[in-house]
Parts: C-alpha cells; sequence; structure tokens
C-alpha cells in the first residue's frame, strides 16, 4: 500500500471522527421544545411597555428595486404595543406614494400619487379601527369595533414588519403563536444548532388550516439567545427539506439595540428571493428596508389608551353588537330613530288613505266632486313628517354607502399591498 493511499485513508478516517465529534456537540446544544419556550418566554418578558415609529420604503409592487416603470411607497407607523401573552397596542399608520397606473384613455402607464391612513387598536378583548378618506388629509369615514385584533385586516403591510420582532410575532408574540398553531398542521421543531449563540426553529404556516394552497409554505427562525432571544433571522420557505425546496424570502441584517435589559430592532431589510439568469445560484433583492425607533421602554401605559375615540357623526360598523350607527348617537337612540321615522310614514300614509276615503264617501254620496279640506297648519304638519321621513332615508342611504365605499377602498389597499 503506497504512502499517498494512506495518507488518503488516514485522512477519511480523521474526518469521520471529526464529524461524529460535531454532531455530538450538535445534539448537546440542541433545546427541546420546553426548554426553547421557556427561554423565548423569559425574553418576552422582559418587555412591558414600549412606544414606537416604524418607517418602510420600497417598490410598489415588492418584486425588486423600483424602476422607471415602477412607483415607490413610503409606510410610516407611530403607536404604543404593551407586550404579554397578549399584546395590546394602539397604532397610527399612514402609506403614501407615486404608483404607475394605465390610463384608460390612452392604455399607457401614468404616476398617480396615492395616500392611505387607518387607526387600529386592541385592548386584549376588543379590537377596534378608523379609516380616513383618500389623500393625505382625508378626513375619518368609517369606525369598527371587531371581535378580533385589527392589524391583520386594516394594516397588513405593519403587521408583516411587526410580526419579525420577538414581541409582537403574528400579532399575538412568538410563545403564544407557537402554543396556538392548529393541532392538524405538523408541529414546531427545534432545528439543529448552526452557532452556540443561535436558536433555530420551524414552523408551519397557520395559513395551511385553513386553505391548502399554502401547505407547502413554512418558516424558520433565527433567534440570537445573546442578545435578548430576538429574532434576526426569518425564512420563508416553499417545501422546506424536500429536493425542490426554494427560499422565497428573508428578513435579515437585523440591527438590535439595547435598553437597559431589552433588546430591540432598529433596521431589518426584507428581500425576495430568485434564481439568476443561470438558474443555478440563488440571489436576494431589498425590496424593502425598515427602521424603528423606540421610547418611553417600559414606562407604565394606562389600559384606557388602547382604545379609540371616534369623532362624532362617524358611520360605525359594530361586529360585536352586530349593528351600525353614528358616533355620538347611541345604539339604542339609534334604533329609538329609526323606529319612530317608520311609524311616522305609517301615520301619514293611514292619513293619507283616509282622506282618500273620505273623499270618495262625499263624492259618492252628493254627486259632485268634493275635496276635503287642509288648513295651512295640518299642510305644514303633514310637510314636516315627509321632509323628516326623507331625510331619515338618506343618512341611512348615505351610510350604506360609505360602508360600501369604504370596503371598496380597502380591498383595493390590501391587493396593492400584497
Amino acid at each position: 500500500m503506497g504512502v499517498a493511499l494512506k495518507l488518503r485513508i488516514w485522512r477519511m478516517l480523521f474526518a469521520s471522527v471529526v464529524a461524529c465529534v460535531l454532531v455530538e456537540q450538535a445534539r448537546a446544544l440542541l433545546l427541546s421544545r420546553a426548554d426553547a419556550i421557556e427561554a423565548i418566554r423569559a425574553a418576552q418578558g422582559q418587555l412591558r411597555a414600549a412606544q414606537f415609529e416604524m418607517r418602510s420604503q420600497g417598490p410598489e409592487s415588492g418584486s425588486g428595486a423600483p424602476t422607471e416603470e415602477e412607483g415607490t411607497k413610503t409606510f410610516f407607523a407611530r403607536g404604543l404595543l404593551a407586550a404579554g401573552a397578549v399584546p395590546r397596542f394602539k397604532v397610527h399608520c399612514e402609506t403614501e406614494g407615486v404608483i404607475y397606473v394605465v390610463d384608460g384613455a390612452d392604455g399607457q402607464e401614468k404616476p398617480v400619487w396615492t395616500a392611505w391612513k387607518v387607526d387600529g387598536s386592541f385592548d386584549g378583548n376588543q379590537g377596534m379601527a378608523l379609516e380616513y378618506g383618500p389623500g393625505k388629509d382625508g378626513k375619518p369615514t368609517l369606525g369598527k369595533i371587531l371581535n378580533d385584533q385589527p392589524l391583520h385586516v386594516q394594516t397588513p403591510l405593519l403587521n408583516r414588519k411587526l410580526e419579525q420582532t420577538l414581541y409582537f410575532y403574528g400579532g399575538k408574540g412568538l410563545t403564544t403563536f407557537l402554543d396556538e398553531i392548529p393541532p392538524e398542521l405538523p408541529p414546531w421543531e427545534v432545528l439543529p444548532p448552526e452557532d452556540p449563540d443561535i436558536l433555530r426553529i420551524w414552523h408551519p404556516d397557520p395559513k395551511a388550516a385553513l386553505n391548502d394552497e399554502f401547505e407547502e409554505w413554512s418558516f424558520v427562525l433565527l433567534l440570537d439567545m445573546s442578545r435578548g432571544t430576538n429574532i434576526v433571522r426569518r425564512e420563508r420557505w416553499s417545501n422546506y427539506g424536500e429536493p425542490n425546496a426554494f427560499l422565497c424570502n428573508v428578513t435579515e441584517d437585523v440591527v438590535l439595540t439595547r435598553f437597559d435589559d431589552v433588546w430591540l430592532p432598529v433596521s431589518q431589510q426584507y428581500k425576495t428571493c430568485h434564481l439568476d439568469a443561470t438558474g443555478q445560484r440563488m440571489v436576494s433583492t431589498v425590496t424593502l428596508t425598515s427602521t424603528f425607533q423606540w421610547s418611553a421602554v417600559n414606562e407604565p401605559i394606562s389600559a384606557d389608551t388602547f382604545r379609540i375615540d371616534f369623532p362624532p357623526g362617524c358611520f360605525i360598523e359594530d361586529d360585536v353588537r352586530g349593528m351600525s350607527y353614528r358616533a355620538g348617537v347611541t345604539a339604542h337612540e339609534h334604533l329609538q330613530q329609526v323606529e319612530q321615522a317608520v311609524a311616522e310614514l305609517e301615520t301619514m300614509r293611514a292619513r293619507d288613505r283616509s282622506r282618500e276615503e273620505g273623499a270618495s264617501s262625499s263624492t259618492s254620496s252628493s254627486g259632485l266632486n268634493v275635496v276635503p279640506r287642509v288648513d295651512q297648519a295640518e299642510r305644514r304638519h303633514h310637510h314636516r313628517y315627509i321632509g323628516f321621513a326623507v331625510a331619515v332615508c338618506l343618512v341611512l342611504l348615505a351610510g350604506a354607502l360609505a360602508i360600501r365605499g369604504s370596503r371598496r377602498r380597502c380591498r383595493e389597499h390590501h391587493a396593492r399591498q400584497e
């Protein structure tokens, strides 16, 4: 046996021994699910409350750096966050920028400036939202009282950025999110470590429990245990662990800062992933850069803060009570007004029928076409009730049209965000 062959065999044996040692070390470092969840829960408990401002900027389509044919959007949010098993929050969100739309007249794309605003809050039990009219100076148009958190419905972009944080992951905080993964889906897992300070977790997309189209999607989280167990990378995969696995997008380049014992993110980048022109190498493109500013960390916040005061006259959709009404008028008063208007309409109809019957009776008894006399006071009284009834009907119609228009604008906005 030649010397070269002996050296090659010894190298292979040495490599095998080293590999075995590394595997055993990885197993020793691999936390159990119970240990991992306790480490995350302890880290989440460091933050009780904070104020924040967040800004994000990226292309309208989210497919890469904006081109000459594509607009750029800026997103801004400010608010309060009280962390815990059920996070509470109150936020104000604004989106504005230039998008390109096709002109129906000549078929050419033209720049259009757009702006949109919304408020959202959740006090731990009940959600509230306030939508504004179009434009930067749009006035409040529609309020909502919800049985759930409004961020998922009203402000998807804010939710996608805040959910990268440990304390608000999925709108719930990471421990609650993992505990509430539907039982029909595969359970979340602790993955073998690649760095002793980094905890790696895999979890399925909970939407797969509602729609089969999401079965192939899952996420891998990297949490830095040396810096408050914060999420420093989030990967979205298609068919993770399979031969055809594909990394779709990633949030990374997370910069953290420390407030006493609390670590919080101050910037992060969201990137879409795709294959290069050769189809062999995975590359990523920055599509959204987000920055955070934090203040009043762990300062007490009153429970009344997590509510929205609807302006007087604003139309309200109340999902909790299953009714709609205007702010400044109680639901009971609103129903009373509607019932009163209906009753007055019925009274006027009955009076008109009585007059017609009286006129018919006079004509048949005398053979002459006699019209009953209606004095001026009664005519004014009659016209006043007609005007009141018409006004009530117009108010109800305007409210219905406002709801319909607001829903349409909300759907269009969410379609552009997605």
